[in-house]
């Protein structure tokens, strides 16, 4: 039976004080120590400050271990989340391409990164500019993901893994009676179900019980930055309990054969190549019948989205007989399809498919509805018609049908509202994010 992969994973976001990162390097030692690695995601001011304070001991402690990103100013106002809460996409993109390619250069700088496995958006922050925009750049792994499965299996949206952070130290562990063994036991029996978890903290919590932000930025930049509000410090005791707890935790799982101790970069090298997906035209029938019968992402002969499925099919209906598959997005409006039953000729279909062209840089999203001889389609429509072209049908007879595939799996996405929510401003009224991301749908896949 395959091991249950176990990921340590520590949100190192708190630049406000210095003592947080000590926090972080100390966690880092105690890995080590038990002949572990973890995953640092590090915000850009961090690393800034770590330079600033001419912390060379903290850096030199945290680079033995993964180093990832974590955004460049996490909460501070305008957030990501803030800024992308624009209708026009490409605005929005080149704020946030500005911001976070800053905040990996700061990181990079000073831990030597040539690239990044992992981003994780500050607390609930899912932009779905920002995660496209993090695909674009490259980084396979998107951390703290609210799409997930129970048993931990693959998950892909916006072209990246998503990966949940299944349990919370301090909460789930360090809050409840440890003293015999009972807690980490059951928690052990749970984390053994899955194929692989994450155990998520905030070095800051080690020294203090009070989040940073919710101090220094909650709804508004409360302090001029540098002048930070500092949080409430636990006992020394508390602060020794909670490191101990730690190790204590560590120890448990590492010894226990149902569990391998790995982190989000070691585990996407193991999965990477099985990425490299092509489709071929006698694939279709078999794809198409599969979409027919359940529209979701299909498995077989490969894993694919219907994104990509839509994408393949643009190519084979312009010549190829195989297509590597390539990043590919959903949409930006809400598709509306046919209301009645239409009738297209496949010389439309190849027609109206030949206008669709993958932009020369940046992302490629699919149009939400789609001309043919006349008649308006919706992308889902459309998608059939390429298909049972594909399969050699001259005359096409759609019917109406969901231009979405459900996200009933995924409840949390499915009924996300950023507004009024978290430690955002008042201000943010989530006219595009939560439906943009929910309109991301196309690109699931396991």
């Amino acid at each position: 039976m395959a091991k249950t992969k176990i990921m340590f994973c520590f949100d190192t976001e708190d630049f406000t004080t210095i003592e947080s990162t000590v926090a972080a390097a100390r966690i880092a030692k105690i890995l080590e120590e038990e002949g572990c690695k973890g995953s640092f995601m590090t915000v850009g001011r961090v690393a800034q400050e770590l330079i600033r304070n001419k912390r060379f001991d903290l850096i030199d402690v945290l680079n033995r271990h993964e180093i990832n990103f974590h955004t460049k100013d996490h909460t501070v106002h305008p957030t990501l989340i803030e800024y992308t809460d624009l209708e026009d996409f490409n605005r929005a993109a080149g704020r946030l391409l500005k911001e976070e390619c800053e905040g990996m250069g700061m990181v990079k700088a000073v831990f030597g990164n040539e690239n990044f496995y992992t981003a994780v958006p500050p607390g609930p922050s899912r932009s779905y500019a920002a995660m496209i925009i993090y695909s674009e750049l490259g980084i396979p792994v998107y951390a703290d993901s609210i799409l997930a499965t129970k048993e931990g299996k693959d998950v892909f949206y916006c072209g990246a893994l998503q990966l949940d952070y299944t349990i919370w130290f301090e909460g789930d562990v360090f809050e409840k009676d440890l003293s015999d063994g009972t807690v980490i036991n059951e928690l052990k029996d749970r984390l053994a179900k899955r194929e692989k978890a994450i155990i998520y903290d905030h070095p800051n919590k080690f020294f203090f019980n009070q989040f940073w932000d919710a101090v220094n930025y909650n709804k508004k930049n409360l302090c001029e930055y540098g002048k930070w509000i500092p949080c409430n410090r636990r006992s020394d005791s508390d602060i020794e309990k909670y490191f101990n707890a730690y190790r204590t935790l560590i120890r448990s799982l590492k010894e226990d054969d149902r569990f391998e101790i790995t982190t989000p970069g070691e585990y996407w090298e193991s999965i990477k190549d099985k990425q490299n997906r092509t489709v071929k035209l006698e694939d279709i029938p078999a794809i198409k019948a599969a979409l027919e019968n359940n529209f979701e992402p299909v498995k077989e002969p490969v894993s694919l989205s219907i994104s990509e499925i839509f994408d393949a099919a643009l190519n084979l209906l312009g010549g190829k007989s195989s297509y590597n598959v390539k990043r590919v997005y959903g949409f930006l409006k809400a598709p509306v399809g046919i209301s009645e039953q239409t009738k297209v000729c496949a010389s439309e279909v190849r027609e109206a498919a030949a206008k669709i062209v993958r932009p020369d840089e940046g992302p490629f999203f699919l149009p939400e509805t789609v001309n043919v001889g006349g008649k308006t389609l919706g992308a889902a429509d459309f998608l059939f018609a390429m298909l049972e072209t594909l399969c050699g049908k001259e005359e096409i007879i759609l019917t109406p049908r969901p231009q979405l595939n459900s996200l009933d799996e995924f409840p949390e996405l499915r009924d996300l509202n950023f507004k009024g929510t978290w430690i955002y401003s008042d201000d943010l009224q989530d006219n595009y994010l939560s439906d943009r991301l929910r309109w991301q749908c196309w690109t699931l896949r396991y």
